[in-house]
């Protein structure tokens, strides 16, 4: 799977995209590999205490048209991905390469919401947006995984958004930044709350608004410490800005 800030980039609705379940498509190992799985895994849990070895799921490959997304994904967890995304001698079918989910959020009241991250989680003091792995026991069905009942949950759980609040909710494209090496799908939700009507959870310290313009994101963007993935979200939501507002 490629790496770069934007993957690719557009418009696609629920049904367009596929995210297919095959369980043997598990990564492979070494021995100096599950060694070093072993080793970074105590060290990321020392300094991490809250962390866990969630049951994830593994984008094994992706293709993807104007007119869909096409995934193959896998079982992956998250003490893998920890031990294998930075180690020097692990190639792709080594890596745990979770799916993750992330989503620039409009309010009603024209912001686009980012959060500054808390010590407890990923990227403490950096700003980003709504993100969340997919979860195997909760976004696999049937055979499927869905990617868009992970950003329904995380929108529920990160800013008190029901299902109800979403007006519109689409994918933007696939980022996959250079270090964290982490297949992640972005999206762009359109939402029925004001800024002062969302709740924030403790994985972010306080949450601001950024006025919804691709300008104000770029501008945002060159002022603030974001993540590598909240960067290609904004970006990769700022044509459909541009689509529905200008």
């Amino acid at each position: 799977m490629k790496i770069g800030e934007i993957l690719f980039q557009g418009e696609w609705t629920e049904d367009q995209v596929l995210a297919r379940w095959d369980a043997s498509l598990a990564r492979c190992s070494t021995p100096e590999i599950d060694a070093e799985i072993e080793r970074r895994w105590a060290e990321w849990t020392a300094k991490q205490p809250r962390a866990f070895d969630g049951a994830l799921v593994r984008a094994a490959s992706v293709d993807y048209s104007p007119e869909r997304i096409e995934l193959c994904c896998g079982p992956a967890g998250y003490r893998d991905y920890v031990g294998t995304h930075a180690f020097p001698g692990a190639v792709d079918e080594h890596r745990a390469n979770p799916l993750s989910v992330c989503c620039a959020v409009r309010t009603a009241d024209a912001r686009i919401v980012v959060g500054l991250r808390s010590g407890t989680v990923e990227s403490p003091g950096k700003w980003h947006v709504v993100a969340g792995h997919v979860e195997r026991e909760r976004h696999v069905r049937g055979g499927r995984v869905l990617p868009f009942d992970t950003v329904r949950d995380e929108l529920r759980e990160e800013l008190g958004i029901a299902a109800a609040d979403i007006e519109e909710l689409i994918c933007t494209g696939m980022t996959r930044a250079p270090v964290a090496l982490k297949p992640e799908l972005t999206f762009f939700a359109r939402v029925s709350l004001t800024m002062d009507q969302l709740r924030i959870d403790d994985e972010h310290a306080r949450i601001a608004g950024i006025p919804a313009s691709p300008a104000s994101i770029e501008q945002f963007l060159a002022t603030h410490d974001v993540t590598a993935p909240g960067r290609a979200c904004l970006r990769s939501c700022a044509p459909a800005l541009e689509r529905r507002y200008w």
